[in-house]
């Protein structure tokens, strides 16, 4: 393991840093599904290892600052099996961890690739996967793309599943990652703007807002607390563009990455 993650780092340090975020988010996922132990270490071992076929894709197209032609979409697309072929060598990882290679840019609904596989048919770890890997590619900033908002993230991932997604594991992604990081400024339904200071875990879309200012009466006297779940008739309206709207970020207590 330390030798592929070596590998990788020197490849492309992005790649690397991607691979990490992908492990530590199945593995949330992992625990959200109520997965037994003794399988998170092989579920960790695939995430973590999930593109390192990509130490065979050269750098000018895995780097390439512009959308792929057809002919370097087909060169990165073999990434899945190029990494399962790199495992096949080393004879003490579980059958698993190569399928989380192959499978992980499978989709529910069957669009996806190398094989099409559909649902059921792709394996429960490379489902897990999934999620992780779109969710981090999109919150991440690449020389291809601009980073987006968490809560763009957010509900690009929880619209898709049951399509691009399997749908049991969005519903746990849903409930341990927030669309509204701590620190991303809000715009609620009442006029009040504030910073969301606290986000309970099974009520992400609800968090607590510290409110600085309204939008008709201008600046508060004094902050006001605003708990959003005891507070059913107020909704987000709209986040803060800019450092003051909390990009990207999972808060854990294409579809991006080719």
């Amino acid at each position: 393991l330390v030798a592929h993650c070596h590998d990788l780092r020197n490849h492309d340090d992005y790649t690397f840093r991607h691979s990490v975020h992908v492990m530590v988010i199945s593995l949330i996922l992992g625990r959200g599904l109520d997965m037994p132990s003794e399988t998170l270490s092989s579920l960790a071992m695939g995430a973590v290892l999930h593109d390192i076929g990509k130490t065979r894709i050269p750098l000018e197209i895995l780097n390439k600052p512009g959308a792929l032609d057809p002919e370097e979409m087909e060169v990165m697309r073999r990434h899945s099996d190029l990494g399962a072929q790199i495992l096949d060598l080393d004879p003490r990882l579980a059958p698993e961890v190569r399928e989380v290679l192959r499978q992980h840019h499978e989709r529910w609904d069957g669009s996806g690739y190398p094989r099409g596989l559909k649902g059921r048919g792709i394996h429960p770890f490379a489902r897990q996967v999934a999620v992780a890997d779109v969710y981090d590619a999109l919150a991440s900033a690449r020389p291809y793309k601009s980073q987006r908002f968490a809560h763009e993230v957010f509900q690009f991932v929880t619209a898709r599943g049951g399509t691009l997604f399997d749908p049991q594991v969005v519903a746990v992604f849903s409930h341990v990652t927030t669309p509204y990081p701590r620190g991303t400024w809000l715009i609620l339904s009442s006029g009040h703007v504030g910073m969301v200071t606290r986000v309970e875990r099974g009520h992400t879309l609800r968090p607590e807002v510290t409110a600085v200012h309204h939008l008709k009466t201008g600046p508060l006297a004094r902050p006001l607390m605003i708990d959003l779940e005891r507070h059913p008739r107020l909704e987000v309206q709209d986040v803060l563009p800019g450092a003051l709207g909390g990009e990207g970020g999972a808060e854990p207590e294409e579809e991006g990455g080719a």
